[in-house]
């Protein structure tokens, strides 16, 4: 958390889909460049390239998942108040049928070896969409391949960043955007604790 911003709390004993969640929130006085140089510092370089980042209407949405937990940022611009902040941390889920109870069927395209553990579904003024946190089998490198040639093959527009370990070479996380004119996919793929990790965003255009 930064220094100096007054913290007030949203709630510690919160639930979403099932999920726990505690919620803050804070006013930044200091402009949007400043704040994601903030977390970028914190988190560190090779690791503020894991973040998905995603519009949701007037908010911006900063998705990370740190070991266990997924850390979520949203701001909005409020004028002379600065930046409305809301964060919120949550453990990663461990039963998808319990949290999924109840759900839509996922957006997500089917992909082998790939499992979504859970799904947070939001409308804002008409556009929907979704964050899913997934675990997969198979190594960063071939999961950003399974999921790239996914969407490839159902005609989606594909960009994607593998960032490296200077040490060995190996993959250190991956990063997909797949689009077409309905809908766009924004995914973050690393590894927390020697399992590979997938953050997903989807939204409406």
């Amino acid at each position: 958390m930064p220094e100096g911003v007054l913290l007030n709390v949203v709630g510690e004993d919160m639930k979403v889909n099932g999920i726990p969640l505690k919620a803050y929130e804070y006013f930044w006085l200091d402009g949007e460049e400043s704040l994601l140089s903030f977390y970028s510092n914190y988190w560190g370089e090779e690791s503020s390239a894991s973040v998905t980042n995603s519009r949701v209407g007037m908010w911006t949405v900063i998705s990370k998942i740190d070991d266990d937990y997924n850390i979520t940022i949203q701001y909005r611009d409020e004028g002379i108040k600065g930046l409305k902040v809301l964060l919120g941390i949550s453990p990663l889920p461990k039963m998808i049928r319990l949290n999924r109870k109840g759900h839509s069927l996922s957006k997500v395209h089917p992909m082998p070896g790939i499992e979504i553990v859970s799904v947070v579904e939001s409308v804002d003024k008409g556009v929907s969409s979704e964050v899913y946190w997934m675990s997969s089998i198979n190594s960063i490198d071939k999961t950003s391949d399974i999921v790239a040639n996914r969407y490839i093959e159902s005609g989606f527009f594909v960009t994607k960043k593998n960032i490296r370990n200077a040490e060995n070479s190996s993959d250190f996380m991956s990063y997909i955007v797949a689009e077409d004119v309905r809908e766009k996919y924004q995914f973050s793929i690393s590894n927390s604790k020697g399992k590979t990790k997938i953050v997903g965003a989807r939204r409406d255009k």
